[in-house]
């Protein structure tokens, strides 16, 4: 599966736009063994010790989608777009959204 944040591809002919295709992942800070404060840092661009399961929710999301786009016939994911969303009572949960559109490609 060819992923890129391009609307094309070098190289490569578009066959076929087969759509919108998008996912999300969430964790919350009771998951880490940090505390809410740790979420709020995040939002606020601070490096802190969950990046690992930030990262970790990105791929979750990405295999996600890479599977939604094979089932709608596609062999890749052009225009793919990654946001975080950090939500809660208590700025304790992350959320990543992942979207991009599923094509054919020669």
């Amino acid at each position: 599966m060819i992923v890129t944040t391009t609307p094309n591809i070098q190289g490569r002919v578009i066959r076929h736009y087969l759509g919108l295709v998008e996912t999300q992942t969430a964790f919350a800070s009771k998951m880490l063994s940090g505390t809410p404060q740790a979420v709020k840092e995040v939002a606020k661009g601070q490096p802190v010790i969950i990046e690992g399961y930030i990262d970790d929710a990105r791929e979750m999301a990405l295999r996600h989608l890479e599977k939604t786009a094979e089932e709608a016939g596609g062999n890749a994911i052009v225009g793919l777009a990654v946001d975080y969303q950090v939500l809660g009572a208590q700025n304790d949960v992350m959320f990543v959204f992942i979207r991009g559109t599923a094509v054919v490609v020669e």
